[in-house]
């Protein structure tokens, strides 16, 4: 049996899309970095495609990372064996084979998942995060820790789900569904580290909504404190890499929508059970590519965050959510089963 060959070293490097990956095909099968330039070159348009080339047993795979389910390297698909997606909505793709005029490619195309960068660090024992999670572990109730690139209320904008707000646009949707979740649960009084962060532009920072960025181990620290983790999916309605390191840590998770994407079986995340939805699911919109741009009230939010409220003071329901998280890390988050599930894809196709 040969050993797997990965392609582009650099992308083994700790906190980059693909270090998780490259990590656990290391370990489970004794991979190889290569030199030798990718199969096919990375995509640029329209927009730069983040991706990964694997060669197992003589067959190609492409891991796709793109955080846009509108984006597919179609050239790549051609040329592969196997095709994962960490961003796969099935519609969306069904489409974009139409246009292409090969919709028999379909097959090749599975769903995969969006693993952090720092995974690794966060799986790995650690006698002093031990020693934290038992003095300060769920001494507070959440963690809403989320960048935006924009101060649009500084700016004097009225928010896009105000009564005649303005036009709905993906950047104001992202900003404003951060504020607005923000402060609903500060209203509610949850307790924890609520900040918006900067993404380092230190000229958006007011010492107020906006604050500067957190280290990786101080937002460790605050995830460890909480009791679960604020993810803000709007305007993408996808799981960004975070909820794999909250899911690393033993945390649920809350969303303001739930995810739209296509889950692999061996990561699936069910609502109930790893995470609880402030909004009520919407779909993405006729006009935008991949984005979801529906008039919400703020008062949805407040409705959401008292509802989660509601479930935090539950016992029951909060013990089986603490429990469905720590499963997870112990089943899905381990590099035997992420090499074991591309395996039985490429099985599936021979």
């Amino acid at each position: 049996m040969s050993v797997p060959v990965l392609f582009e070293p650099e992308l083994a490097r700790p906190g980059g899309f693909f270090s998780f990956l490259y990590s656990a095909l290391r370990r489970e099968r004794g991979a190889v970095l290569s030199s030798d330039p990718r199969p096919l070159p990375q995509q640029k348009e329209p927009r730069e495609h983040v991706s990964a080339w694997i060669e197992m047993e003589g067959d190609a795979v492409l891991v796709d990372m793109s955080d846009h389910v509108f984006l597919l390297d179609l050239e790549a698909l051609k040329h592969c064996t196997l095709y994962l997606k960490s961003n796969l909505h099935r519609p969306t793709l069904k489409r974009l084979l139409a246009e292409g005029g090969c919709p028999e490619l379909e097959t090749k195309v599975k769903p995969f998942f969006s693993f952090a960068g720092f995974l690794d660090a966060y799986l790995k024992p650690d006698p002093l995060r031990d020693l934290y999670r038992l003095w300060k572990g769920g001494s507070e109730d959440l963690c809403d820790v989320v960048g935006v690139y924009e101060h649009l209320r500084r700016d004097g904008e009225r928010s896009v789900y105000a009564e005649q707000g303005p036009e709905l646009t993906p950047n104001r949707v992202h900003y404003w569904a951060r504020v607005h979740t923000l402060e609903a649960l500060r209203e509610a009084g949850f307790s924890g580290c609520l900040r918006l962060t900067s993404r380092y532009q230190q000229d958006l920072e007011d010492g107020d909504l906006i604050q500067s960025n957190l280290s990786q181990r101080a937002y460790r620290r605050a995830i460890l404190r909480a009791r679960m983790l604020v993810i803000n999916t709007l305007p993408h309605a996808l799981l960004p890499w975070k909820a794999s390191e909250c899911l690393a840590l033993g945390r649920p998770f809350v969303v303001d929508v739930p995810p739209l994407m296509e889950q692999a079986q061996p990561f699936a995340l069910q609502e109930g059970d790893h995470y609880m939805a402030l909004l009520p699911p919407l779909d993405f919109s006729d006009d935008q590519q991949g984005r979801v741009l529906s008039r919400l009230s703020i008062d949805q939010f407040r409705e959401g965050a008292e509802r989660l409220r509601e479930l935090m003071q539950d016992p029951g329901r909060m013990q089986h959510m603490e429990a469905a998280a720590r499963n997870f890390r112990n089943q899905a988050l381990k590099p035997a089963t992420l090499v074991s599930y591309i395996e039985a894809c490429l099985q599936e196709l021979r």
